[in-house]
């Protein structure tokens, strides 16, 4: 019987992922990863490149990255249309 449940709390917590600081099941971290194209690798890549500030660890911060892409690529490019519009560019 004590097998049993080891097993079942380790099959529950693989259920389950840490992305940043946040618990997301794994169908929606699987969902997320599967709706990634080129233009999100392209936008991350961009991002990481201009970010000044120092990533202590790369592996996570680029998970991160990539999850959050397919919701916060249009909110960024609709930030940079609007700022170039501003400048007259």
């Amino acid at each position: 019987m004590f097998f049993v449940d080891e097993s079942s709390k380790k099959r529950r917590k693989s259920m389950a992922k840490v992305i940043a600081i946040s618990r997301y099941p794994m169908n929606l971290i699987r969902s997320k990863f599967m709706k990634l194209n080129i233009h999100h690798v392209e936008y991350v890549v961009d991002s990481l490149r201009s970010t000044t500030s120092k990533v202590k660890n790369i592996k996570k911060y680029m998970l991160t990255m990539l999850f959050n892409a397919p919701t916060t690529i249009s909110s960024y490019y609709i930030a940079e249309v609007n700022h170039d519009m501003a400048a007259g560019l």
